[in-house]
Order: structure tokens, then sequence, then C-alpha cells
């Protein structure tokens, strides 16, 4: 490493040394009485400017090294290691949050946060190193570990992703390593409780930067689109808004075609809506039949005096909305008759309508007809997932609760079995083949089997008949839970209206390779990944979206659209902004503190001053060589 690069400029004085000995001076001409006393003359070059060979020539070493040891002296060589030099390490705040606008100022928060940091590096000095990281849900490394001062401010004012309300503990934890115990300037929009946190940091290694402005602000904080019910063909669009200012916000609502100019308007509010200062409302749209994706837009009321964006904060003011995913499922029941009632499914055991009737996008269906879900006293054939009722038992055992469940499993989330009589023969209980779900005591009451192909088995270790299962708040729910669980194992997207930061799955996509476009047109190759069942068709996953508006994946060949999502901010931590401040030191005490808590590099200043003592002692070595003394003691020896 140097301190002046371009002190390597004077490395052209080599060759200007090089050409002064290959062309030699014309000698003057002198009258002698006899030359037998120079036998040496014949190692003399010829009078003239011409081209002679080099010779081996001790002035012209020593001239070469003398320039060289100058150009070094001039560069600055530095031998410091990377942990000995002034490391600066920063974190930065990625929550959207941080793009909220001043209605006065109009600048950001980002640019104030932008403008520390550059002020900062420029404190630093050219010399030293600088590690930048954002905070999101994986953290990202924006300059370094240990990057130069050009390379860390280029990195600085590049586009940041668009973060939705995350932890900043890992991005704080992985400064902490970089750091190696030095100080971390965390950058942010607000004050978090993070002096206890275990991220590794000690209170004194840590100054948190707020460069937030308290701001008023209306947002929507939920959007939803959704098959319509009570046999309507379209979809359900529900709405939450939210007023999170001090005074009270008359809006409404406009929904538009995405890709179509804003008039070209699907709905809108007809009424002007006034919420109160803290108030969340729910607005309803019904969408007719094939509607596309569509903007939802939250806008002034008609007839109100503020025709601007109603804040600063214009982020949560607009979704993306993509039509649901059509799944149908088809479910069976091959319970026998005393089974089906007990559990209300109707009298006969094949008749599983009453049973689809509780659950959106479903019909019943017989056995014999590839049902996707299947009830009954044994596991299902083909692919068909299976709930096991084990039917009546003898001897039989009445257990009552507390039950120990996985809530954290897809078919018993919302499942509590309070109140709950589980009757069951423990013996086959204890036998049942799988992983337990939930236990009494030591007796497992549910329990899960995989099957090589994907296939699962639920089995319910319980006599229907003599239980109160069937006539628990329960039992629909976990009907429910298993009957979305199947439906989220079917081929096609999981979701089309998904937040940002997440990532968009679809099972079994159609093509091994697609182009993902983003809403600002930025086009990246993605290839299906996991599951492969031989037809082509794989899992794709997508990496975490970090813009908002309408994302499309298309085939690269034809350009043909496949599928299209959109993606939107619905954080209602991330909306409110009333809470925010600055709380900063003046830019001259800011910069000397941060000067003061960065230990110095280690000094090598003796470097260059060596290297110019060896280029004086090279000269003076050229200068004795040369002078007269020293070629009469030559020509004598």
């Amino acid at each position: 490493m140097f301190a002046a690069p371009l002190g390597f400029l004077g490395l052209v004085s080599l060759p200007v040394i090089l050409g002064l000995h290959l062309y030699r001076r014309r000698y003057q001409p002198r009258r002698v009485s006899a030359v037998f006393l120079w036998e040496t003359s014949a190692a003399d070059p010829a009078a003239g400017r011409n081209k002679e060979p080099l010779r081996k020539n001790k002035s012209l070493i020593l001239e070469l090294l003398a320039a060289l040891l100058v150009v070094l002296a001039i560069c600055g060589p530095r031998f410091a290691e990377p942990a000995q030099a002034q490391h600066y390490v920063a974190v930065l705040d990625g929550s959207a949050s941080m793009t909220g606008r001043g209605l006065q100022t109009g600048e950001d928060t980002t640019s104030r946060a932008r403008a520390y940091v550059e002020e900062a590096l420029k404190a630093l000095g050219p010399n030293g190193r600088v590690t930048l990281i954002l905070t999101g849900p994986e953290p990202l490394i924006l300059a370094g570990p240990l990057a130069f001062q050009k390379q860390a401010l280029q990195a600085l004012h590049d586009p940041w992703p668009l973060q939705a309300d995350h932890d900043a503990d890992g991005a704080l934890a992985l400064a902490a390593e970089f750091a190696r115990g030095g100080a971390i300037d965390y950058i942010t929009d607000h004050l978090p409780p993070i002096a206890n946190r275990a991220t590794g940091l000690r209170a004194d290694n840590l100054r948190v930067l707020s460069f937030g402005e308290g701001l008023p602000n209306a947002g929507i904080t939920s959007a939803i689109r959704s098959p319509s019910r009570a046999g309507k063909k379209g979809d359900a669009v529900r709405i939450v808004v939210r007023n999170n200012s001090p005074v009270a916000t008359k809006l409404s609502l406009d929904l538009s075609l995405a890709g179509a100019p804003q008039d070209d308007s699907v709905s809108q509010s007809n009424t002007a809506v006034e919420l109160a200062p803290g108030e969340s409302r729910p607005f309803t749209f019904e969408l007719p039949p094939d509607t596309p994706a569509i903007h939802v837009r939250l806008l002034p009321a008609p007839g109100s005096n503020n025709a601007q964006p109603l804040d600063g904060f214009t982020t949560d003011d607009r979704v993306t909305l993509c039509p649901p995913p059509r799944r149908p499922l088809r479910r069976a029941s091959t319970l026998g008759a005393g089974d089906s009632s007990a559990l209300g499914l109707g009298s006969e055991g094949s008749d599983a309508s009453r049973w689809a009737a509780v659950i959106p996008d479903c019909r019943a269906v017989r056995a014999s007809e590839s049902p996707h879900l299947t009830i009954g006293s044994g596991p299902a054939q083909g692919t068909s997932w299976s709930l096991v009722i084990a039917g009546a038992t003898d001897p039989v055992s009445h257990l009552i609760g507390p039950f120990l469940l996985d809530k954290g499993h897809a078919l018993l989330r919302g499942v509590t079995l309070d109140g709950v009589v589980w009757s069951l023969d423990e013996t086959a209980a204890l036998a049942a083949p799988g992983t337990a779900l939930a236990f009494a005591g030591e007796v497992p009451l549910i329990t899960e089997q995989v099957q090589a192909g994907g296939q699962r088995t639920w089995r319910l270790a319980v006599d229907a008949s003599r239980s109160n299962l069937g006539r628990s708040a329960d039992w629909p729910i976990l009907l429910a839970n298993a009957a979305e669980a199947r439906r989220q194992a079917l081929p096609g997207p999981q979701r089309t209206s998904l937040s940002i930061g997440e990532s968009f799955h679809w099972r079994a996509a159609p093509h091994r390779s697609l182009e993902l476009v983003s809403p600002g047109g930025v086009v990246r190759g993605i290839e299906n990944s996991g599951f492969d069942d031989g037809t082509g068709s794989g899992d794709l996953i997508t990496p975490r979206l970090d813009e908002l508006g309408l994302w499309t994946l298309r085939n690269p060949e034809s350009s043909e659209i496949v599928q299209s999502f959109g993606v939107s901010l619905l954080s209602p931590s991330e909306s409110e902004l009333q809470g925010l401040h600055k709380e900063t030191p003046d830019s001259d005490s800011a910069q000397a503190a941060l000067l003061a808590r960065i230990a110095p590099p280690q000094s090598n200043s003796w470097v260059d001053g060596l290297l110019l003592v060896l280029a004086a002692l090279m000269i003076a070595l050229d200068w004795w060589v040369c002078s007269p003394k020293a070629s009469n003691r030559e020509r004598i020896a």
C-alpha cells in the first residue's frame, strides 16, 4: 500500500538515465607527444553521439538505484496491517421509514444519514479502512470488510434495497465481529432499546445516531385480495387504513388496473371518509371475475383542499394486488356412518359435503375420484393425503387436558383442545408410527408420517363415538388446517400478493428457466430448484423482493408472461412515523469524537526517510566513482 501512488510517474527517470549512458558525450581533441602511455584507450568509446552498447558501469547502477529510491520515497510505502489501520464500522438502518421526507424541507432521512457517513469517511482519510453494513432480515455488507475510502463512498451512494420492519441485532452482531472490539456507529431514524441486547457490543463501543424526523402519516397497513364467498365469482379486496397523525384526515381509496392510466379506475369509495387521530378503518371492494392485477391508492378525499400526497411517506400509500392463485381442493371421506356422524361430517361415510362447505374453494368427491385429502379409518392409496381416525377401541381410556401440542405445526395452528375429552386405546396409540404432534403425558394423541413421495398421513388416536372432539370448537379448525396444508403442497403459486422483503414461491413451476422482471424493468434469470418429478417442473423460489410494484415471470424465449405478483409495503410499525426524532451531535464535535474513538494507525513514515538517506548515499558513491582520483587509481591498478 502506498500513500501517493501517483509518485510512480517518477519512474520515467530510469529510461532517461539509460539514454544518457547509451549516447556518450563527444570528447574534445587534445595534442600529445605519444599515445603509448594510454594503454586502456581501446576500451573508451569513440568520439561522437553514436549509440554504444552498455557495459558494466558502476556509475550507471548507482544512478539507477538512486532514482528508484527517490521514487519510492515520494510514493510513501505503508506496511501497516489492515487491522492496525483506522477502521470505521457503520451500521445503516435499511427500514422503509428511512425514506420519509420532511414536509417542509423535502429531504429524506437516508440523505441525511449518507451525508454524515460521507463526512466521517473524509475525516478518516484515504488510508483508512471502512466497513458499511445495511440492516435487514439478512444483513447486507454495502462496503468491505476493510474497504478503502473510495470504494466505500461509491457504495454509500448506490441505491439501497427497501426493507420492511426487521430486527437490527443481526447487523450489529456482524459489525461487532468486524470491529474486533472497536467503535461502531449505528445510524437510524429512531433510538431503539439496543443497549442490553445480546449483540456482543459494549455500551462504550456503540454509538446510536438518529437522523429521523417525526412526520404525520396516513397509510395502508393491511391489504388482502381473496376469492369472494357466498356464491360470488369475483374477488374481494379488503384494505385497512390507519391515520398516524395528530389531526383528523379526510381520504378515499382508488382501485385502478396495473399498467393502465391512473384515471382508469376499477372502483373508488363514493364518500369521503374522515379518520380521527390514531384511527384504523377497513374498506371492502368487490371485483368482477377475471380482473387482472390492480393498484390501490390512498388519495385525499374528493373536494378537499389538500391536493398533494397525504404525507411525506408515500411508500405506504399504494399497494399492488394480483389475482389470488386458484387451487381447488378435492376432499373425500371413507369413514363409517357412526364416526362420520360423531364428527359432524354427515350420516354417510362417503359424503364429505359438510366438510367441504367449511373450506373455501373446496368440493367433495368420491374416494375413487383422486381426492387430494381423504379422511378415513386408514391411509388412502395413491397421492392423496390422509387424516386417519382410529375409531372404536376396547379397552378405552378417557383423557382430559391440558395436552402438550406442537403449536408451530401447520396442522395445530390455533388448536388448544381445551375442554376436549380424548377417548383412546393407549396401547394402540403408543404403537402408532410417525412423529408425535400432541401428547397426553407420554401417550401420543396425534402423529404425522411422511412418505417418500411427499404424501402425509395424520393419525388421530381417538374414538370419535366416545369423545367430544367432533363437537368442540377445535375440530373445524383442525379440519381447515389439514385442508390448507394440503392446498399449499399443490402445484402453483403459494401467494401472489407479497410484502416487501418476501420471496415468491411457486411449486412445480412449468419452466426450468424463467426471467424475473422487476417493476423498474431490471431482468435477471432464475432457475427452478427443489424436487423434480421428471416432467421438467420444480419448485421456484425467487430472491427477496426489494422493489414495490408489479413483478413478472416470463419465458425468456418468447417473452410471454407466465406469472405476475405484486409487492407492497404492509407494515404498521413502518407507517408509524410520529415517534421518529433527530438526536445527533453537531458536525465538528461528531468528527472529533469519531477520530478520538478510532485508534490511529501505526506510523511508518521513517521508511520514507530511510529511502531518501539511501538515495543520497547512492549519489555520493556515484560522485566518488566518477571523481578523477578514483579514475586514476583504477588506471594505475
